[in-house]
């Protein structure tokens, strides 16, 4: 008797769901379509994720929180020295060079930049300037000329070393300090060895920040100033002026495909100037109209 129920219940039910062909869909859907779209979307979690330590203190907190990584999560952790980190920021890096200029051959040199600003003290004077964390194609970049030293290398990018600008030194040697390569400067909580000191370069309006005002640092080395350094600019050098126009797109484009979510903008100097020189024509010509109506309502 209850199974004849059972068997008339489940025969309406049935039937009630023939008659209602929406259920019908969102069941096969449930059931086919939406475990398809489960079992091959990107999860949303970690999985199996790689994650290489830097481990400086070697104590038993340092231990527990490395064992706290561990699969399916987390690949077994890799310890590594800081050796190892400078290794292959140096190989990223070299190989973002190498790539850019693979794709637009007639970059010839390109130079990231960090500012900030900060405190610097020598001999006990303190000085207040502006830090500008960049590469060894700075000098190439921007033709920037030596007074004494040497500039910043390839092998700098994780030392302690500083070119001063050529007002920053003037600024010292006018309170009596006398600044060469050699000595060290207090920035932060880090002293710098200064190995050059910088031509002046004249004021470029186009530049950030001019160099003549700054301490150059390597931009690896920024990390020691600010907690969470940021690039704001790069500066590309392209020696061929007849191609400067073509390359301006192909680089905003190659760089927005390799840094997503940031907004890239290109500008040329010499466009920049072209556009000053008309604006500045068209205010003449300007000044030159209402004169001659000044002069006509006389």
């Amino acid at each position: 008797m209850h199974l004849a129920n059972i068997r008339r219940l489940g025969v309406k039910e049935l039937w009630s769901l023939w008659r209602d062909p929406i259920m019908l869909v969102l069941i096969v859907y449930a059931f086919t379509l939406a475990i398809y779209m489960a079992g091959t979307a990107v999860p949303d979690t970690v999985s199996r994720a790689a994650l290489a330590i830097v481990d400086e203190d070697d104590s038993p907190l340092s231990t527990r929180i490395a064992a706290a990584f561990y699969p399916p999560h987390f690949l077994r952790p890799v310890m590594i020295g800081l050796d190892e980190v400078a290794r292959i920021h140096g190989e990223m890096r070299a190989l973002w060079h190498r790539l850019m200029r693979q794709a637009i051959p007639d970059i010839t040199a390109a130079a990231p930049l960090i500012l900030t600003s900060s405190d610097a003290r020598l001999k006990g004077h303190a000085l207040s300037t502006t830090i500008l964390g960049s590469n060894a194609d700075l000098p190439g970049v921007l033709d920037l000329q030596l007074a004494q030293g040497r500039f910043l290398s390839q092998f700098d990018t994780h030392s302690t070393h500083a070119v001063l600008g050529a007002n920053v030194a003037a600024a010292w040697e006018n309170a009596g300090i006398h600044a060469q390569p050699g000595d060290r400067i207090q920035i932060g909580g880090y002293l710098f060895q200064v190995i050059g000191i910088l031509q002046p370069a004249g004021q470029n309006p186009l530049l950030p920040a001019p160099p003549d005002d700054a301490i150059l640092l390597p931009l690896e080395g920024m990390r020691r100033i600010i907690p969470s350094p940021q690039i704001t600019s790069v500066l590309a050098r392209n020696p061929n002026g007849a191609t400067l126009v073509q390359t301006s797109p192909a680089l905003q484009q190659w760089v927005e495909g390799r840094m997503p979510g940031y907004e890239v903008n290109v500008q040329i100097p010499r466009l920049l100037l072209e556009g000053m020189a008309k604006q500045s024509r068209l205010f003449s010509w300007l000044l030159a109209g209402l004169g001659s109506i000044a002069l006509l309502a006389l």
